[in-house]
């Protein structure tokens, strides 16, 4: 068994533990940030599989130890970058919550907005293309995988609450809601195997989902 990566990847490590003592707050904010605009990048161009922690390291141009202590893993940084995407959930209920009134029609193109800035998103698309979705989300920690369920139910159940709010009453619980959403979503990301240049299907996905949010 070579295990030359494993102790370079461990010294890098240590010597990074020594800088970060001189990293400031702004500094920390600042190494973070590029190491995911790059990583976004590379994943985005090449996919996760193809794309290296050196080649993240080098695009930053910082240590490959920096970068790992930072995101222990590739999966680590990926699963930032993908939560970093889908904060356009918070965009959509914000939105909505601050609307004085909020008809159907709004809460349909809300979603409709949503599922256009996620299935642009280049990062999203070459993990769902690749099929390296699925298998990053087998391979993190259950940690991980807890926190990413957690940040949909904060999502499911703040969504809800503005739909209260404004009058509305899901035909559903969560669980049915959240399904449908998924449904929505893989359809469109990947559209060009399932409706191809029928844009209709994906109107009448997000209706039916929008129908479902609001009880009518």
């Amino acid at each position: 068994m070579d295990c030359t990566d494993e102790a370079d990847s461990t010294d890098y490590k240590l010597d990074s533990v020594k800088m970060a003592r001189k990293f400031s707050d702004e500094d920390r904010a600042e190494v973070r940030r590029k190491i995911m605009q790059e990583g976004r990048t590379l994943f985005a161009r090449h996919g996760v599989r193809k794309t290296t922690i050196d080649e993240i390291a080098r695009a930053t141009e910082i240590g490959k130890g920096t970068v790992y202590l930072f995101f222990p893993s590739k999966e680590d940084l990926v699963f930032e970058l993908i939560r970093e995407e889908y904060q356009a959930y918070g965009v959509l209920v914000d939105r909505l919550a601050q609307m004085p009134k909020v008809t159907p029609a709004d809460v349909r193109e809300a979603l409709r907005e949503l599922f256009v800035m996620l299935g642009r998103s280049p990062l999203l698309q070459t993990l769902y293309d690749s099929g390296e979705s699925d298998e990053i989300s087998r391979i993190l920690s259950k940690e991980k995988q807890s926190e990413h369920e957690q940040d949909e139910e904060c999502f499911f159940n703040e969504l809800f609450e503005v739909l209260r709010n404004k009058g509305y009453s899901p035909k559903h619980g969560p669980e049915v809601i959240r399904g449908l959403f998924h449904v929505v979503w893989l359809a469109v990301m990947n559209k060009e195997r399932i409706y191809g240049d029928t844009p209709v299907v994906e109107d009448l996905l997000i209706d039916m989902l929008s129908r479902e949010i609001t009880g009518r």
